[in-house]
């Protein structure tokens, strides 16, 4: 009973990647599932069939917290400057680099570096 308590306590978390960042997006993935932490990773949470932006959209309303997978591939990705713009118009940001994309300068962050 206590550890299904806990588990309803732990956020809810959205992992914003690029596909070309996958290896790691899957790897992060399941550290944070084997932590308890439930999170929606596209690839395990969207099945087939389903229609992908509303399962995105959805997905983001319903998230206590967007992870943002930065890297190259992602500040290009429109996927991703969708999943950031969306996740941090309502919360703190955390980035670990400097490349912010263009949407989300100026807005409250805090760099992890």
């Amino acid at each position: 009973m206590i550890s299904h308590f806990m588990f309803a306590l732990r956020p809810r978390l959205f992992i914003s990647y690029a596909r070309e960042d996958e290896a790691f997006a899957r790897t992060l993935n399941a550290a944070l599932n084997q932590a308890g932490y439930h999170t929606f990773f596209d690839k395990s949470t969207i099945k087939i069939g389903d229609v992908f932006p509303e399962k995105i959209i959805r997905a983001l309303k319903r998230t206590d917290a967007c992870i943002l997978i930065m890297s190259p591939y992602s500040v290009q990705s429109e996927w991703c400057k969708l999943e950031s713009f969306r996740n941090c118009s309502f919360s703190n940001c955390r980035f670990p680099n400097e490349a912010i994309p263009e949407k989300l300068k100026g807005r409250n962050f805090v760099n992890n570096d």
